[in-house]
């Protein structure tokens, strides 16, 4: 990233990370956002905390400060620029020093600077929920957009609670940070190092900067003060405008402190080339569009266990049946399911596997248990990973059990005993010996390298026999396709429509790949109810259905 130098000459050159999270409107699901990216801020300096050092998280509402300096002190506009210039600097000098650079802009109020400064010191309460309280008592008469944005602020403060981010925030209502980039909220995480403070992540709500760019096709809707002029933005109803808030790390800062501290304690510096999973694991819904603070909890939760959970918005479609729709064509292979009346009464909730067939009701512990052995059942290798489950469509994970239940359901039904007969001790089968025949569709590849890609992919096939057992050979193409392409071309393809996926962008590079692989399936379609698509790429393959 570039930026202009406050020098002049050469812009600078700063490298930066990025978090954004944007979405389609809907009334006080920015509070969300904004506590969800602090969390996402948070676990991002915990993960570094023992090069870091300790940290404080700074949050201010640009509605409340400039109210207080327009409606409570009554400046004009030409002023108020200048104060909340003056302002910005507060947190890192006294008030003493801000008090005599305030004397000297032309036509301040003193009774400005001395409410200011009453501000301030209300500000510096460990208590944040009272001083809002004592803020808008006290000035609330005076500016209803102040009371406006003191309510915003609870609002934010509750859903860090729910997120839990609360014990890290500090109230500043001197942060300012990119004012004319940023609307409302902005944060900043800030390093405590040996008595000296420094920013090393900074954020904030910028919605109407996306709709200012956007104008006439998203609907622009105007700042809460009408008389801000920051952003030329005509004023409309709310259409299809989205929420956008987002969080940037100073990486080259990150970096720095990280490589002083393994120097000065002579540990290994981390390998940055390392790819991460991130493949949702659970998707946490209510079907009454409610108890998002319940699905916030337990994904929190589920965060802190090292789970990677998603949770819907409300307004968003709950129903069950799009629900697993997205679920099947995102790979996320479990669903819980919040329902009011089961939860009120012990905390339960249903637990649904989407390529599998167990429906459950659990409490939230078990259902925690379930996912972490679910995790060490695919790590041992008694359980499929998701891509391989969403092709297949089973799921091996607590199947027994439920098979013993719907056994015991339908004794009790039927007065009728289900399964094997217990009178005499049955004998293990041996598994069937499945064929597999493995063809690598990249002839360029030597042929040594071809043995051992070959030998791979049979080990892969033999380690899932058992799921594969009632067919007598299987067919199998590798491929130098990245599995993340391969998962929607085995949601897309229909062998008689012979549908493909769009190859547009980076994927172009692709095409003589994916080419080779539909002339190989139009070849097959008819020798074999599917194929196993194996990634040279990634190592993973996917089921890719030949038969309709």
């Amino acid at each position: 990233m570039f930026r202009k130098s406050p020098r002049g000459g050469q812009p600078e050159e700063l490298w930066e990370t990025d978090f954004d999270v944007i979405c389609p409107q809907i009334p006080h699901q920015g509070h969300v956002l904004i506590a969800e990216t602090l969390r996402v801020m948070m676990e991002i300096m915990d993960s570094f905390e023992e090069q870091l050092g300790p940290y404080y998280i700074r949050l201010n509402n640009y509605v409340m400060l400039d109210s207080l300096i327009r409606d409570v002190c009554g400046e004009p506009e030409p002023i108020q620029h200048q104060v909340i210039d003056v302002v910005a600097k507060t947190w890192r000098s006294t008030w003493d020093q801000t008090e005599r650079k305030l004397q000297k802009i032309s036509g301040i109020k003193q009774t400005t600077i001395a409410t200011l400064a009453e501000i301030l010191s209300i500000t510096m309460s460990a208590n944040i929920v009272a001083a809002l309280k004592k803020i808008e008592t006290v000035y609330g008469s005076k500016s209803k957009t102040l009371v406006e944005g003191c309510k915003e602020m609870s609002s934010v403060l509750s859903w860090t609670k729910t997120f839990g981010v609360f014990s890290k925030i500090k109230l500043d209502i001197t942060l300012v940070h990119n004012y004319r980039y940023f609307e409302d909220f902005v944060f900043q995480a800030v390093l405590k190092k040996g008595g000296r403070e420094g920013v090393i992540a900074a954020g904030g709500k910028y919605s109407s900067l996306i709709q200012n760019y956007s104008a006439g096709r998203l609907g622009a809707v105007p700042r809460k003060d009408p008389t801000n002029t920051k952003f030329k933005i005509q004023a409309g109803i709310v259409n299809h405008a989205p929420i956008a808030v987002g969080v940037n790390f100073a990486l080259d800062r990150l970096v720095a402190y990280v490589t002083q501290f393994n120097q000065a304690h002579g540990a290994k510096n981390p390998d940055i080339t390392a790819q991460l999973e991130t493949e949702t694991e659970v998707l946490l819904l209510s079907e009454e569009k409610s108890m998002l603070n319940q699905r916030i909890g337990l994904a929190v939760r589920l965060w802190e266990r090292g789970i990677k959970a998603e949770y819907l918005y409300d307004g968003a479609d709950h129903s069950i049946e799009k629900v697993t729709d997205y679920c099947t064509a995102q790979g996320i292979p479990v669903i819980f399911i919040f329902k009011e009346r089961l939860y009120n009464r012990d905390q339960s909730l249903k637990v649904k596997t989407v390529f599998g067939r167990l429906e459950a009701t659990m409490n939230e512990n078990d259902a925690i248990n379930f996912l972490i052995n679910r995790r060490q059942n695919i790590a041992s290798g008694k359980e499929l990973p998701p891509h391989t489950q969403k092709a297949a469509e089973i799921d091996t994970c607590n199947l027994t059990n439920f098979n013993q239940k719907q056994d015991r359901k339908q004794e009790k039904q039927h007065n009728i005993h289900v399964g094997p007969d217990r009178s005499a001790p049955s004998t293990p089968q041996p598994l069937p010996r499945v064929n597999s025949d493995v063809e690598i569709l990249n002839k360029e590849i030597p042929s040594k390298q071809k043995k051992k890609i070959q030998t791979t992919v049979e080990k892969i096939i033999e380690k899932n026999i058992s799921l594969l057992s009632k067919l007598s050979a299987i067919k199998a193409y590798v491929v130098d396709i990245p599995i993340a392409l391969l998962r929607e071309i085995a949601q897309a393809w229909d062998p008689q429509t012979q549908a493909m996926v769009s190859l547009t962008g980076q994927r172009a590079k692709f095409k003589p790949q994916v080419n080779d692989l539909k002339t190989a399936l139009l070849e097959n379609r008819n020798a074999a109810p599917f194929v196993i698509v194996f990634s040279n790429i990634d190592n993973q393959f996917v089921y890719i259905q030949c038969t309709k």
